[in-house]
């Protein structure tokens, strides 16, 4: 049996732990110039997207000031990390979209 290489365990990880998604594989390529800092906030964002893919949410309404990664986390993130594994019946869609799931 072969050892599973790190590039293979980060991938594991990633594919388990939205947080570690973003720090390791968001992060540098939304904001590659500026160093990750976790904060509590960014923590709490993750883990209700995480209750929302395993549908132990429905529904998630995020109040905060601007730039405070909202954008990143829900609209950028978020759906890459999940698009892989989303059922396609049950679509991703803003609160603002009205109209029928594509």
């Amino acid at each position: 049996m072969r050892m599973p290489m790190l590039l293979d365990l980060e991938a594991e990880m990633a594919r388990r732990s939205f947080l570690f998604f973003f720090e390791h594989f968001a992060w540098p390529v939304l904001q590659p110039a500026t160093p990750f800092k976790n904060n509590w906030h960014i923590s709490a964002i993750a883990d209700h997207l995480t209750a929302i893919k395993l549908g132990q949410i429905q529904k998630l309404l995020i109040n905060m000031p601007f730039r405070h990664l909202k954008s990143s986390l829900v609209s950028h993130a978020f759906p890459a990390w999940d698009a892989p594994f989303r059922n396609s019946s049950r679509p991703l869609r803003p609160a603002s979209d009205t109209g029928p799931a594509p």
